[in-house]
This record gives C-alpha cells, sequence and structure tokens, in this order.
C-alpha cells in the first residue's frame, strides 16, 4: 500500500511539472493601449505606462523592469535623430481603435553605415528557457525588397545572446532570426537563421550552425502572429522552435532547430542575458535601396507576451504538418571524449556536396573533408586527433562542422 501511495505521489508531481512546463510564468504582457507611452531616454527611449486593458503583468516599469529576470528595458537606436529612425506607439493605420507599437527606419543612423531601431533586454538572469508571441505587420514597401538586385542575409527582425560581446563576456554567443532572399534577382522573401561562436582571441563571429526555410514566405501586408520558444542547451538539447499564423489561417512551422544555443566552448553556460525580441537592423545598402525607390523599412508591433519555461504547444492539430522542415540528424562521434581515434557519423536527407572540418577553439582549421552524400548510407570519417600536417593536436575541446548549401551544423568533440 506504501509503494502505491509513492507512485501516485510520483505520477502526481510528474503530471505538475508536465503542466509547469507547457503553461510556464508569463513575465509580461502588452497591447501597447492605454497609457503606454514611448518618452526619449537620452539619445534612446524608454516604454512606460501599464496597459489598463490587461489584468496583470502590464506594467512596463513595475513589471518588466523590476522583474527578477529581466536587467533593464529600453528602445535603442545607437545613433541619429527622429528624422532619421524612431519608434512610437500610435493608431494601427486603418484600424485607429488599436494600438501598435511602429518601427521606422529611413537612414543608416549608425555611423551612417548600418540603421538600428531595437528593444533592449540586457542583463538579464536566469533566462534559460524563453517563449515569445507577438503580432506583427509588414507594409507594403516591404515587397521592394524582392527586388534587391543581391542575396539579402542581414535584415534582422530579432536576436539572442548567452553572453554578449560589448561586455567582453567569454564565451559569447547569439542567434539571428532576419528577413532574407535567398538568390540574386527578384524572388519571395523567406526567413533565415544562424547562431555563432565570437571568439575573444580572433575578434570574430564564427557561423556555428544555420537554417533557411524556402516553403514559408514571410507574410507582407498581412498581420501574422510570430511565436519562438528557445531552449539553452548544447547539441543535443539546446532549441529554437518557431511558427507563424497569418490572422485567420493556420500555423505553420517555420524552424524546429535542434542544436546549441550557447557558445560551444561555455561548459558552464547561464542562460540568455540579452535579448532583442523586437529589432528592425540592417545595413546602409538595404536601407538606401529603399530610399531610392521612394519607400522605407517600417514594422508594426502588437499583442506582446513573453514567457518563462513555456514550452511549445506541438499537438499535430496546432499546425500544418505538410511544411514541417525537415531537420538532418545531428553530427555524432563515438567515443567522445576520446584518446586514440574517434569515428564521426552524419547522414543528410538528399544527395548533395558537403564539407567537414574540425577546428580548435580559436577557429583555426584541423582537419577538412569534402565529398558528396550517399543517401542510402551514413557518411563516416575516423579521426586520429592528428592535424592536416599528420601531427597529433593538444588534448581538449575541438568543433566539428558540417556544411552544405543550405544546412550548417556543429558537434563538439573532446580529446583527453
Amino acid at each position: 500500500m506504501k509503494e502505491k501511495l509513492i507512485l501516485l505521489i510520483v505520477i502526481a508531481f510528474t503530471i505538475i511539472d508536465s503542466a509547469q512546463s507547457q503553461f510556464g510564468t508569463l513575465i509580461f504582457q502588452s497591447d501597447f493601449e492605454a497609457d503606454c507611452s514611448v518618452i526619449p531616454v537620452g539619445s534612446d527611449a524608454d516604454i512606460i505606462g501599464k496597459d489598463q486593458t490587461l489584468p496583470d503583468r502590464n506594467d512596463w516599469i513595475a513589471d518588466l523592469d523590476n522583474h527578477p529576470n529581466i536587467g533593464n528595458f529600453k528602445i535603442a537606436y545607437a545613433g541619429g535623430n527622429v528624422t532619421q529612425r524612431y519608434a512610437k506607439i500610435i493608431p494601427e493605420p486603418g484600424n485607429p481603435n488599436n494600438h501598435v507599437l511602429q518601427f521606422w527606419l529611413d537612414y543608416p543612423n549608425e555611423k551612417e553605415i548600418k540603421g538600428r531601431v531595437q528593444a533592449n533586454f540586457y542583463g538579464n538572469q536566469g533566462l534559460k528557457e524563453i517563449r515569445q508571441s507577438v503580432r506583427v505587420f509588414l507594409p507594403s514597401d516591404f515587397n521592394t525588397l524582392r527586388t534587391y538586385p543581391s542575396k539579402i542575409s542581414w535584415l534582422t527582425i530579432a536576436e539572442f545572446w548567452n553572453n554578449n560581446t560589448w561586455d567582453k563576456v567569454p564565451n559569447a554567443f547569439r542567434i539571428t532570426l532576419g528577413i532574407g532572399k535567398y538568390v540574386t534577382g527578384e524572388d519571395d522573401l523567406h526567413f533565415i537563421l544562424k547562431a555563432e561562436n565570437y571568439t575573444d582571441k580572433t575578434i570574430k563571429y564564427t557561423k556555428i550552425w544555420s537554417r533557411e526555410n524556402n516553403v514559408v514566405k514571410v507574410p507582407v501586408e498581412q498581420w501574422f502572429t510570430f511565436d519562438y520558444y528557445l531552449k539553452e542547451g548544447n547539441e543535443s538539447h539546446g532549441r529554437f522552435f518557431m511558427t507563424i499564423q497569418p490572422d485567420g489561417g493556420r500555423k505553420e512551422v517555420v524552424f524546429d532547430v535542434t542544436a546549441f544555443t550557447h557558445n560551444t566552448f561555455d561548459t558552464n553556460p547561464d542562460g540568455f542575458s540579452e535579448i532583442n525580441p523586437l529589432k528592425l537592423y540592417t545595413s546602409a545598402d538595404i536601407i538606401q535601396y529603399m530610399k531610392n525607390n521612394g519607400k522605407t523599412l517600417q514594422i508594426y508591433w502588437d499583442n506582446y507576451r513573453l514567457w518563462k519555461d513555456k514550452q511549445p504547444d506541438l499537438s499535430s492539430s496546432s499546425y500544418d504538418e505538410s511544411i514541417k522542415q525537415y531537420v538532418p540528424e545531428q553530427i555524432r562521434n563515438f567515443p567522445n571524449p576520446f584518446t586514440g581515434e574517434t569515428l564521426i557519423e552524419f547522414n543528410l536527407n538528399k544527395p548533395e556536396k558537403y564539407r567537414l572540418s574540425i577546428s580548435d577553439m580559436h577557429g583555426r582549421s584541423i582537419r577538412i573533408l569534402e565529398g558528396v552524400n550517399n543517401v542510402s548510407n551514413s557518411e563516416k570519417f575516423f579521426w586520429d586527433g592528428c592535424d592536416l600536417l599528420r601531427k597529433s593536436v593538444a588534448n581538449g575541446i575541438y568543433l566539428c562542422g558540417l556544411q552544405t548549401n543550405n544546412l550548417l551544423l556543429a558537434h563538439r568533440i573532446v580529446k583527453l
């Protein structure tokens, strides 16, 4: 009888933990309505007030700035003036009873080489698992980017830092979400995603993994809800999951990535210390191209929600399974750690050229293998712990990277 009671208690706590993971803890919410306003603070800005249309967690100062997990909030510009960039809370165009947050960018306000309007949540503590939901509207001007003559790889709309670079914190790392164009010439806009280590000694970013999705198009001239889930972890436990849902439409999975969400050499990651959940950041060339066509970059945001420890809804009825992106298996090696040699193995979901590289923690190349994947079999490569000159490398942590035309994966290998 006692054993059955213990079992029931264990089951009950398991159910409670599962429910808490599903619903999480709401940190903050705002629909940018009554009493909320953007105010200048030095060369940047802040949002103050309380959204009276929501029941709780709705005060920009008391609930967001003073939250124990959030360091501080502000709207950052990094230069310029109100004729070049701004953030404002305005009546929604065509629907004046609703208010939205507008990001407007018409000039490369940062040293005339790039433009920036972004929300900063900086100095956060203990944010290891976060979920965000926000409605987004891209005006018709965004369609002009479809004819931009080159590929677009830099138009950032959100960014997440696990240790930042500007405070010279060791093992800096970032995940960047943007709007891009995959080809030269006219094409549709799609979402792009990448993760990068920052190496202190070389003072440069190294791409760890990246994803594209050429099925889901970026909605323009239509409100859509953008929802993401981000969990800190290594190549087996880190996760980025993102969906979009146009108003009145079906939810679509854009990215579902299991990979490093912290620096690959960080043995003690401590959460997402800085996040830019709302961002408009791009090059002077793209801003000038819009101006040459009589257009301006701007984004409207509404119905913002931020949770801690809230997992995504993965029920099959919540999104269109037909567009869920296939994610290749992770690179793996055995044994790991190793002393003599180790077997590196991977497979892709279609025949294509690949490049497998091993580098040290400073980004120096150790070994490179190039080939074409055979879909029916796993690709295998024995590494004997030697470099290109057949000299044994020092014991330590090494990064194994797999790159194809539209995929970049990373795996950590330890030599003893």
